[in-house]
C-alpha cells in the first residue's frame, strides 16, 4: 500500500514508527514520552493523521466509569489451565477456577 504523507508529519511519523518497531503495542502516554522533545509538539497531530490514514490501529477506549481498582485480584488470575488428556479419554471436564 502506498500512502502520500504530508511533509509536516514526516519527521514525527518516522520517529513514531521507529518506536513502534521496538514496541508494537504501546499505550499513548508511553509513546508520547518516548518521542524526542523537538518532535513532541507535532506528535499528536501526526498520530491523528496516522490513525485516519489507517497506518496505526488503536484499541477501543476503556470505559472511564470502570475503575481498575474495583476489579481486584481476579483480573490477574488465569481463566483456565491446559491439562494433558490421554487419547483414550471419553470425557472432558471444564472447571471454573474461582
Amino acid at each position: 500500500m502506498e500512502v502520500s504523507m504530508p511533509e509536516d508529519y514526516q519527521k514525527a511519523c518516522h520517529a513514531i514508527l521507529e518506536i513502534l518497531k521496538r514496541e508494537p503495542v504501546v499505550q499513548l502516554k508511553r509513546l508520547l514520552s518516548l518521542v524526542s522533545s523537538p518532535l513532541a509538539p507535532s506528535t499528536e497531530e501526526t498520530l491523528k493523521w496516522m490513525l485516519n490514514a489507517g497506518i496505526l490501529l488503536r484499541t477501543m477506549p476503556m470505559n472511564p466509569s470502570i475503575d481498575p481498582e474495583l476489579i481486584g485480584d481476579q483480573m490477574s488470575r488465569p481463566l483456565f489451565t491446559i491439562q494433558g488428556v490421554d487419547y483414550r479419554s471419553d470425557v472432558y471436564v471444564i472447571k471454573q477456577m474461582w
